[in-house]
C-alpha cells in the first residue's frame, strides 16, 4: 500500500510540472492573488499582511507615509504600480539617514504593476516602518522624469553598455550586485520583476531546485551588474558548461547578450549564474 502511495504522490508531482510547462500562465494563479491585484486612482503601492497579497492591505499615495502602529513591521508582501517607485524603510524618521535600512522596488520602467513576497532581512521581510512612493510622469520631451519632491536610489555611473533603453536607469536593491531580464536592453517581457542577485549568491534555474525556475530558465537576455562585481553566466544548472565571465571595472556594466557574437550562445540559454564583489 505504501508503494502505491509513492507511485501516486510522484505520477501527480510529475503531471502538475507537465502541466506548469505546458500551460506556465497557471501558476501565478496557483501561487497567489497578486496576478488579480487591482490598482486604482491615486494608488501609487499596496502593502499586503500576507504573501500572496493576502490578508490586510494598506493602500498608499505618493510620498512619505509612517506606518501606524497597526501595520507597522507586519506587511509580507507589496504590489508597486506600473510607473512608480516604491523605498521601504524599517525606521521612521525626517531624513533618509534616519529611516535606517532600505529595500525598493522600482517599476518605473515595467508595463505592468510589480508585485513582491518579501523575503528575509534584506528585503525587509516584517520590518517595515515607513516607505516613500513616486510615480514617472511624462514631460513635453517625451521623457520620462521623478514626479515633484521624488525620491529614489540613484543607478551608478554606466560603464559600459551594448545596449540602451532602461539599462540607463536600473537600480540595484539592498544587497544585490546583479539585476537579470528576460528583454534585451534591461526590459521585463514575460517576467513579473527583474530578478536581482547578491553579492556572492549561486543561483541555479533547475526545475529541480523548485517548480518557480520554469520561469528564468533560458529566459535572460540582458543584466545590470554593479561596479566592482564579478558575474559568471553557465548553459547549464552545474555551472560548468559554456561559462562567461563578465566584470565590472569603472562603473555598473549593462549588457545585452544577443547583440555580441561572442556572448549570443548564452542569450536564452542560462541556467545558473553566481555573482561575487
Amino acid at each position: 500500500m505504501r508503494s502505491i502511495f509513492y507511485l501516486t504522490s510522484a505520477a501527480a508531482f510529475w503531471a502538475t510540472i507537465s502541466m506548469v510547462q505546458a500551460r506556465p500562465d497557471i501558476l501565478p494563479d496557483m501561487v497567489n492573488d497578486c496576478e488579480r491585484a487591482v490598482v486604482t486612482g491615486d494608488t501609487c503601492a499596496i502593502l499586503y499582511d500576507d504573501d500572496g497579497c493576502e490578508g490586510w492591505e494598506l493602500p498608499l499615495k505618493q510620498g512619505y507615509t509612517e506606518l501606524t502602529w497597526w501595520y507597522r513591521n507586519d506587511a509580507e508582501a507589496v504590489l508597486v504600480k506600473r510607473g512608480c517607485t516604491l523605498v521601504a524603510y524599517d525606521k521612521k524618521g525626517k531624513t533618509e539617514r534616519e529611516r535606517g535600512r532600505q529595500f525598493i522596488l522600482d517599476g518605473s520602467s515595467y508595463r505592468r504593476h510589480l508585485f513582491k513576497d518579501l523575503r528575509g532581512s534584506n528585503e525587509l521581510e516584517d520590518d517595515i516602518e515607513s516607505v516613500e512612493c513616486q510615480c514617472m510622469s511624462v514631460n513635453r520631451n517625451n521623457h520620462q522624469e521623478m514626479s515633484d519632491g521624488a525620491h529614489g536610489a540613484a543607478a551608478n555611473a554606466i560603464m559600459s553598455s551594448n545596449g540602451g533603453g532602461d539599462c540607463l536607469t536600473v537600480r540595484f536593491n539592498a544587497g544585490a550586485a546583479a539585476v537579470l531580464f528576460d528583454d534585451k536592453d534591461c526590459q521585463i517581457t514575460d517576467w513579473d520583476a527583474p530578478l536581482y542577485i547578491q553579492d556572492g549568491e549561486y543561483r541555479t534555474f533547475s526545475m529541480f531546485q523548485s517548480v518557480h525556475n520554469w520561469n528564468y530558465k533560458n529566459t535572460i537576455e540582458s543584466f545590470a551588474l554593479k561596479q566592482g562585481c564579478t558575474m559568471e553566466l553557465y548553459r547549464d544548472s552545474d555551472f560548468s558548461d559554456g561559462g562567461q565571465k563578465f566584470h565590472a571595472a569603472g562603473g555598473t556594466l549593462v549588457y545585452s547578450l544577443g547583440r555580441d557574437p561572442k556572448t549570443t550562445s548564452l542569450n536564452n540559454d542560462v541556467e545558473s549564474v553566481r555573482v561575487y564583489c
